[in-house]
């Protein structure tokens, strides 16, 4: 059964051995324990007589400050969402504590696998090596065992009467392990005496007992293992005590390889050491040409496990520390806030939650997303991240990567600029800064238009201060300049300010047309500022065709009229003229104003010209004839 919390071990314990051999042990745990920081396995044909292609992991990323998933690795939140994609296409997936498979699908290098499902008293190997158990004295899954095995599903095996076991007879394919193995098996104890896990034994030969696998044997509650060697040279390794527990599933490995031993109580390691003249080049081998007996020690008076066995797998090699933590679970997310080689936060995604997205069963060869939310990273820190999972034949991936985290105020805003909107309103619009992140309360960053000058905020009683807009309307007068900033602020303080940006309101349209010392060939246009400034520029056009195809401009906006009248000659006689009056906002001194008024319109007609050569001639003594050069444009 599985536990309902899991223990966290210190790795602790003390080795002891025949033979010390201190720079060899150093030497080849630089080997072992420094593993690349990411990788990612190719992706594999059909499956063949067995499985060394662990899961694919790929696609890593982390939420940014806005929500977003991103592959970046600086980040500007503490608590972002992580994510990664997995998939295995051979033996399928392996999700939290559950049997490994076998059969054409084991891990490479495995020579045995008993699940103790079986009811009967022959156990299977489920491996393609067939090593197929008998049991002694009928340690039968009883009803206590009978769907409780460590999964809490299978069954197990329950060891209550001294001289039961399980014996897998000796083989080439088991004595293949004589340079490098890893023994395995969840166990169950009932009590903490000197009881044996997996022995190799002879009870017939003349040096019985081979290697071996115990616990409780120099300490209540410790792991012990002896790597005899061919030449019956004893290599001891041991943990201290304290570590085996009664009543609980624990996942106990021993694993051996490039001269070094190891112990591990589920996913901590609680001792190590060199062994010496085992399994190098010219060296002796282990003693393991020999039957496998399974809680039990059948020579010097027999010896019997006291509890449940489950799971029990002895392969040819040894296995990593990530081998190990995911054989005792696979889907754990580790992190550590000051780098890779900083104390880590273990979390174990729980196999089937919403934390997967897919079909996160076991076996299954589609992909699968992990998510982690909310990591609680330290901002300035290195926060490093390691995803580990497994496929069902226990091949092991992993996916390291190191974050940083800066929690700062935003960047500024940029392309700040103005647009009058009114004669007593302006558009502001800006895009967003580079960096800025969510508030603790949700929402985007909220944004502050400022006076250049004085550093007011303008915006205060703006209702949607989170747009990228903003329309000043309050206090503002026609055509007059306006320089502001814009900053964002977010939950890590005022972000930096923008480029000030000046714009100028609209001009007013010109009011009260007037139109006076009108004659032949001469106006005086006048008309009302409208609450202009007084360098506010004036436009003034005529047309004697209502500006169709005819039309002057006797004063343009260079000419830098800011009268509110302007006299007008050249005008032909007895000509009906229609006059338009417009500002622009701006004024001379600069190129900031870029906007033109509506017209005021009027029209008016010159005086016709007077007859000349103006002539008298009598006709009698009561009449006179009057003559005079015609006008042509006069009509009576």
């Amino acid at each position: 059964m599985v536990p309902d919390s899991f223990p966290c071990y210190t790795q602790r314990g003390a080795v002891r051995r025949v033979k010390t051999a201190t720079m060899l042990l150093r030497s080849r745990f630089r080997t072992l324990l420094f593993l690349p920081l990411l990788f990612v396995l190719a992706a594999r044909g059909p499956a063949s007589a067995a499985d060394s292609n662990a899961p694919l992991l790929f696609n890593r990323l982390n939420t940014d400050c806005l929500g977003s998933l991103i592959s970046d690795v600086t980040l500007g939140t503490a608590s972002p969402n992580l994510q990664i994609t997995l998939q295995d296409t051979g033996s399928g997936l392996r999700f939290g504590q559950s049997a490994h498979t076998g059969g054409a699908n084991a891990r490479t290098g495995t020579k045995l696998l008993m699940h103790f499902d079986e009811a009967a008293l022959t156990y299977t190997d489920d491996t393609t090596f067939a090593h197929n158990a008998v049991a002694a004295n009928n340690p039968t899954p009883p009803a206590s065992c009978a769907g409780a095995g460590f999964t809490g599903a299978g069954d197990c095996i329950d060891f209550t009467a001294a001289g039961q076991f399980i014996r897998v007879l000796k083989s080439a394919n088991l004595a293949d392990t004589t340079s490098q193995i890893t023994i395995q098996a969840w166990i169950n104890p009932d009590s903490l005496g000197s009881d044996p896990i997996v022995e190799f034994n002879d009870p017939a030969g003349g040096t019985p007992i081979g290697l071996h696998f115990w616990h409780s044997v120099s300490a209540s509650g410790d792991l012990y293992a002896n790597l005899i060697s061919s030449g019956r040279v004893n290599n001891v390794i041991k943990s201290s005590g304290g570590f085996v527990r009664t009543g609980v599933w624990q996942l106990a490995t021993l694993t051996f390889g490039g001269g070094a031993a190891k112990l591990y109580l589920n996913d901590v390691m609680i001792a190590s050491g060199g062994v010496s003249g085992v399994g190098g080049f010219d060296a002796e081998l282990l003693d393991v040409n020999k039957d496998v007996y399974i809680g039990h020690r059948p020579s010097v008076g027999g010896t019997t496990f006291d509890g449940q066995i489950d799971e029990v797998r002895i392969l040819r090699g040894g296995l990593s520390d990530k081998d190990i933590a995911a054989d005792y679970y696979s889907g754990i997310v580790e992190i550590s806030t000051s780098g890779s080689s900083g104390p880590r936060v273990k979390t174990r995604i729980p196999a089937g939650a919403v934390a997967y997205s897919g079909s996160a069963t076991n076996g299954t060869v589609s992909a699968v997303t992990a998510t982690y939310t909310a990591a609680p990273f330290v901002p300035g820190n290195q926060n490093f991240v390691s995803w580990l999972f497994q496929d069902m034949s226990g091949n092991t991936s992993f996916s390291n990567v190191t974050l940083d985290i800066f929690e700062l105020p935003p960047t500024a805003p940029t392309l700040f600029a103005g647009s009058p909107s009114g004669t007593t309103s302006i558009a502001w619009s800006w895009t967003a800064p580079s960096r800025y992140c969510l508030s603790a309360g949700g929402g985007g960053a909220i944004y502050q238009v400022l006076n250049a000058a004085t550093n007011a905020d303008v915006s205060a009683g703006d209702p949607t201060k989170t747009d990228l807009a903003f329309s000043e309307t309050g206090g503002l007068a026609a055509n007059t300049a306006y320089g502001r900033v814009v900053r964002a602020v977010d939950a890590f303080g005022n972000g930096a300010l923008s480029g000030s940006a000046t714009t100028y309101t609209q001009a007013a349209i010109p009011t009260t047309l007037s139109l006076s010392a009108v004659s032949t060939g001469s106006v005086v246009i006048g008309w009302s500022a409208a609450g202009n400034p007084g360098y506010t520029r004036y436009e003034v056009s005529l047309s004697s065709d209502n500006f169709t195809t005819v039309f002057s401009t006797p004063a343009q906006i260079s000419d830098n009229l800011v009268a509110v009248s302007l006299g007008v000659g050249g005008l032909l006689p007895n000509t009906t003229y229609n006059v338009r009056v417009r500002a622009k906002n701006g004024q001379a001194s600069d190129a900031l104003g870029q906007t033109f008024t509506g017209f005021l319109t009027g029209s008016f007609a010159t005086l016709a010209a007077a007859p000349t050569s103006l002539s008298a001639s009598a006709l009698g003594v009561s009449s006179i004839a009057w003559s005079w050069s015609a006008v042509p444009t006069a009509t009576s």
